[in-house]
C-alpha cells in the first residue's frame, strides 16, 4: 500500500509502534505502567504541575474531529461519552468499527485526559476530567473501499453543539483550509506492510487488516463552508469559549482553521517539538513572524508521544501529530480551569503564552510562537497573582484625526462592517484604572467586552487597546480607539455611525494578574535646572548666578561656561559649585547680550539651564544703569508717532536740528515677541512739511498690515553704524473687511500658510474641497478673537492633496468666503 500526495499533506502522519515492554527511564510518580514512557509529560513540566491540581472532575473537555474517542478504551471509557450529531453512515452499510475510524481522536484524548493512578496505560494531563466526542465525518463508499470525507459544515456544528453541551473547552483534531489539498490513498488489500511517506511500517501494528480506512480528500471547499468554520469560531469566541487545535502537519507551511484564528484571538494553536524541545520540521509555523498577528502561539512535545489507540480496548503506541501537542496544551488549560474557574479563554492564552519557555531565537518567532509549553510555569503563575478582571468605561474622548481612511477587510470572528474603503473621524479614547494592591501587575485585554479597535490597523475591526501600566501611583492607563463614519442614503439624507461604538460608549474588558507585596517607589522626577541671578549688569560689574536643581538621581555635578556681549563663543568658566560668579563687560556703544550657562550631571541625566543677561556699554556719555544708552542725536527728535491708517499705519517724527549726514531707518516688528525688521529708509531732505519753527517733519505711510499690534521706532544710519533715535511707538491695526482669508505661495508645492482674521469674535471653520465638493481635509476650527491674523500650514503630501485644483473655504457665524487654490508636485 502506498500514498499519493497532492499539493501539501493534508492528512495528519502517523506512525505507530507498540512499546510496552521497554524498561522505565525515570522514576514513576503514578502508578500508571507507560508512565516511564512518556518522557513528554516531564518536558512540558507536567508532573511539577500536578503539585497544584491534578484536575476537576466537573470539567469537560470536548474533542472534535480525527474520528471518535474509543468509548471503551481502559484508560478512556468511564469518562467518554460519544456525541453521534452529524455521524453519517452509509445508508446499506453498518457503523464503521472503532478500530477502523482514524486514530486522533482517541490518541488525543489520552494525552489531556486519560484516567490516571489506575494502575493502567499512561497517565493523562487531566486525571479526573470528563470527554465528549464529536466526529465531523462522512463515510462514503469510494472504487469498493469504505473512506471518510472531512465535512467542515458538520465540524463547524460541532464546534457550536460542543458549547451547547456545556464543555468547558475543546480540542479540535483537524486542521482545514478554504481551499483545501487533496490528499489520495492508494489501497494493496492483503500487503504485510504499509509505506507512509518513505517508512514501512508493518500492518500488523497498525491493526488495519485489510479494512483499511483512510482520509481520502476534503469535501470540495466552498465559501459558505468556509464560513460556517469562521461563524463556529467566532461563536465559541465570543462565548468565552476556548478552543484549542493544533497548527497542522504540513511540512511546516503555514495553518490552517481553527488554528489561524489565533491572529484574531479565536482558538489556541499548538506547534510540535520532539522530547527535548526541538521544533517539529512538519509542524506548521506561524504566517506572520510579528507577535502581533500571530498564528501559532505556542508549541508542544508531539513526536512518538506515547498514548492510547484506537485500535482495541487496551492499546497504547506512539504517535507524531501536531494533534498529540493540542492534546497537551488542551490538558493543561483544563487544568488552569481546574484551579482558576473565572479564567476566561483569552486569560489562558495569556498565561500559556507568559510562562512558555523561549526555546529559539529570544522573543516570539513563526516557527516556535512565544515558546514550548511549561505546565508547572502555568500553574505557578496563577497560584503566584491574584487575577482581576474588570471593564473600563466613561473614557475621556479627543479627536484625533479627520478623514482617516479605513479598508475594512474580511474580518473572521469579531468584524461587523462589510469590506470596503470609507473615511471616519478617528477619536482616541483613554481611561484610567484603579490597579489592586501588589508588587508587580499584568494586564492584557479581553476581546468580550471591548469595544475599540486599534490605532494601528483598524482595517481588521479587531477588539483592541493599549496599556500602561504605573504601579508607583496604582493605576493603569487603558488607551482604544473608535471611527465616526457619514453615512448617506439614496435622498441625500446623512447620519453618523460610530465603530465599533460612539466615544461615550466605548469601552475596554482586560484582565490584571498581580503579584503579592508593596508596589515599588514612584521612580525620582526627571532632571529640572534653572538659573537665577541678574538679568542685566553695566558694563565691568560683577554678578553672581545659581543654579537650582530638581529631580534626577545620583551625585550632582556642575560645568559652566559664560558668552561675551555680541559673541557666539562659548567660554568655559572653573565653577565647579552650584554658583558662579563673572564680570561682563560692554565695550560698544550700544546695548548688547551676553548669556551664562550650566550643565548639570545627576546620575545618567543631563540637563543645561542659560540665562540672558542684557549689559550696559561702557561707551561714553552713558549712565551707569542704563538699559538703552541712545547717541546725542536722540535729542534732537522731539517726536516720534504711529496712527492706523485703515489697514496700513502713517508714521511721522519731527527733528529740531541738523541730524548730519546719515539718513533714517525705520524698523518694524509685528509684535513685542518679534524680531525687528527694517521696514524703510528715509533720507533727511526727504521731509514733507515744517512746523512755525521752521521743525522738520517726516511722514510715511506703510504696506498694508496684518490685523492686530504693531511696533515701530526709528534709528540713525551712518557709515555702516546705527544709533536708536527714538522709543518705541505702537499702532493697533484693524479689519475693515469682516474677514480676511489668504493663502501663500499660491500654487503651492511642499507647503502653503493660510492665514484667517475676523473684525468680531466668533467660531471659525476653514476647510479645503476638491473640485468635486468632497472635503478633503480640515485646517482649523474653533474660535478666531477680533483682529489677530491666525497662520496655519498646510503640507500637501501628508494632507492628502495631490496635484491640482481645490477650493480654500473658510465659514464663520456671520460670513463664508471661497478662495481658489493650486497644488503642485
Amino acid at each position: 500500500m502506498r500514498y499519493l500526495l497532492k499539493r501539501y499533506v493534508y492528512a495528519v502522519v502517523i506512525i505507530v509502534f507498540l512499546m510496552i515492554g521497554l524498561n522505565p527511564t525515570h522514576a514513576q510518580i503514578v502508578n500508571d505502567p507507560l508512565f516511564d514512557q512518556q518522557g513528554y509529560l516531564e518536558t512540558a513540566n507536567i508532573p511539577d504541575a500536578w503539585s497544584f491540581t491534578t484536575g476537576d472532575p466537573d470539567q469537560t473537555i470536548a474533542i472534535v474531529g480525527g474520528g471518535n474517542v474509543l468509548p471503551t478504551h481502559e484508560d478512556l471509557g468511564s469518562k467518554t461519552q460519544v456525541q453521534t450529531r452529524g455521524f453519517v453512515d452509509s445508508p446499506a452499510k453498518p457503523p464503521i468499527p472503532f478500530s477502523d475510524q482514524p486514530p486522533f481522536a482517541t490518541a488525543t484524548a489520552g494525552m489531556a485526559a486519560a484516567i490516571t493512578n489506575n494502575q493502567k496505560g499512561i497517565a493523562g494531563v487531566n486525571w479526573n476530567a470528563s470527554i465528549l466526542s464529536y466526529n465531523p465525518a462522512i463515510i462514503e463508499t469510494e472504487s469498493g473501499f469504505e473512506i471518510f470525507r472531512f465535512d467542515p459544515t458538520q465540524a463547524a456544528n460541532q464546534l457550536s453543539q460542543s458549547i451547547q453541551d456545556g464543555a468547558d473547552l475543546t480540542i479540535a483534531s483537524f486542521t482545514y483550509f478554504e481551499d483545501s489539498p487533496d490528499v489520495e490513498f492508494e489501497f494493496q488489500i492483503g500487503t504485510e506492510t504499509v509505506n507512509i511517506l518513505g517508512v514501512d511500517v508493518p500492518v500488523t501494528l497498525l491493526s488495519l487488516g485489510e479494512s483499511i480506512i483512510g482520509i481520502v480528500r476534503d469535501l470540495v471547499t466552498v465559501d459558505s463552508a468556509f464560513s460556517d468554520m469562521l461563524g463556529a469560531i467566532g461563536n465559541a469566541a465570543q462565548n468565552d469559549h476556548l478552543i484549542v487545535a493544533p497548527s497542522g502537519d504540513f511540512l511546516g507551511i503555514g495553518s490552517g482553521l481553527p488554528a489561524a484564528s489565533s491572529r484574531y484571538k479565536g482558538a489556541i494553536s499548538v506547534g510540535s517539538t520532539d522530547e527535548f524541545d526541538d521544533p517539529s520540521e512538519f509542524s506548521g509555523s506561524s504566517i506572520s513572524t510579528s507577535p502581533s498577528g500571530a498564528t501559532l502561539d505556542l508549541v508542544a512535545p508531539g513526536e512518538d508521544a506515547m498514548t492510547t489507540l484506537n485500535t482495541g480496548d487496551s492499546s497504547y503506541g506512539e504517535i507524531t501529530t501536531t494533534n498529540a501537542s493540542a492534546g497537551l496544551v488542551g490538558g493543561v488549560s483544563s487544568l488552569l480551569q481546574s484551579y482558576n474557574e473565572d479564567l476566561t479563554a483569552e486569560d489562558i492564552r495569556q498565561v500559556l503564552r507568559r510562562t512558555a519557555r523561549d526555546i529559539e531565537a529570544p522573543g516570539f518567532d513563526a516557527k516556535t510562537g512565544f515558546g514550548a509549553l511549561d505546565a508547572e510555569a502555568a500553574l505557578q503563575y496563577v497560584d503566584n497573582r491574584t487575577i482581576t478582571q474588570g471593564i473600563a468605561t466613561n473614557g475621556a474622548a479627543t479627536l484625533e484625526e479627520e478623514n482617516f481612511q479605513l479598508t475594512a477587510t474580511r474580518v473572521p470572528i469579531w468584524g461587523e462592517v462589510a469590506p470596503g474603503t470609507f473615511f471616519a473621524d478617528r477619536y482616541r479614547v483613554e481611561f484610567v484604572v484603579d490597579l489592586p494592591e501588589g508588587s508587580e501587575h499584568d494586564i492584557w485585554l479581553r476581546p468580550v467586552g471591548t469595544k475599540g479597535w486599534s490605532q494601528a490597523d483598524p482595517n481588521n475591526q479587531m477588539p483592541n487597546a493599549d496599556f500602561e501600566v504605573n504601579p508607583s501611583e496604582g493605576e493603569a492607563t487603558i488607551t482604544t480607539w473608535v471611527y465616526d463614519r457619514e453615512v448617506c442614503d439614496v435622498l441625500g439624507r446623512c447620519y453618523t455611525t460610530s465603530l465599533p461604538a460612539s466615544a461615550n460608549d466605548a469601552q475596554v474588558a482586560y484582565t490584571v494578574a498581580t503579584k503579592p507585596g508593596s508596589p515599588p517607589p514612584p521612580p525620582p522626577p526627571p532632571l529640572e535646572a534653572t538659573l537665577s541671578g541678574p538679568t542685566y549688569v553695566d558694563s565691568g560689574q560683577s554678578g553672581t548666578w545659581t543654579a537650582n536643581v530638581e529631580g534626577g538621581e545620583g551625585s550632582t555635578s556642575y560645568s559652566w561656561g559664560v558668552q561675551a556681549p555680541g559673541s557666539t563663543n562659548w567660554t568655559q568658566k572653573f565653577c565647579s559649585g552650584d554658583s558662579c560668579s563673572h564680570t561682563f563687560s560692554n565695550f560698544d556703544n550700544y546695548v548688547q547680550d551676553g548669556e551664562i550657562r550650566v550643565t548639570v550631571t545627576k546620575g545618567s541625566e543631563t540637563e543645561t539651564a542659560s540665562q540672558i543677561v542684557t549689559v550696559s556699554p561702557g561707551a561714553s556719555g552713558c549712565e551707569p544703569g542704563m538699559i538703552i544708552c541712545p547717541s546725542a542725536l536722540a535729542s534732537q527728535v522731539s517726536s516720534f508717532e504711529a496712527e492706523p491708517q485703515g489697514e496700513a499705519a502713517q508714521l511721522a517724527w519731527t527733528t529740531t536740528g541738523s541730524m548730519g549726514e546719515g539718513d533714517f531707518l525705520v524698523q518694524h516688528r509685528a509684535d513685542s515677541t518679534a524680531a525687528w525688521s527694517d521696514l524703510q529708509t528715509v533720507e533727511v531732505a526727504e521731509r514733507t512739511r515744517a512746523d512755525s519753527t521752521d521743525a522738520p517733519t517726516y511722514q510715511i505711510e506703510t504696506d498694508a498690515l496684518a490685523p492686530g499690534p504693531h511696533q515701530f521706532r526709528l534709528q540713525w544710519a551712518a557709515g555702516g553704524e546705527t544709533a536708536l533715535l527714538s522709543d518705541v511707538v505702537e499702532a493697533e491695526i484693524t479689519l475693515e473687511d469682516p474677514y480676511r482669508l489668504r493663502a501663500y505661495p499660491n500654487p503651492a508645492g511642499a507647503q502653503m500658510t493660510v492665514e484667517g482674521a475676523v473684525k468680531e469674535r466668533q467660531h471659525v471653520r476653514v476647510q479645503i474641497y476638491d473640485v468635486l465638493g468632497r472635503r478633503v481635509t480640515t485646517v482649523y476650527d474653533g474660535p478666531m478673537a477680533p483682529n489677530e491674523v491666525k497662520r496655519f500650514t498646510v503640507q500637501p503630501g501628508t494632507e492628502g492633496l495631490s496635484s491640482g485644483t481645490y477650493f480654500l473655504r473658510m465659514t464663520g457665524e456671520q460670513f463664508q468666503t471661497t478662495t481658489r487654490i493650486s497644488v503642485v508636485r
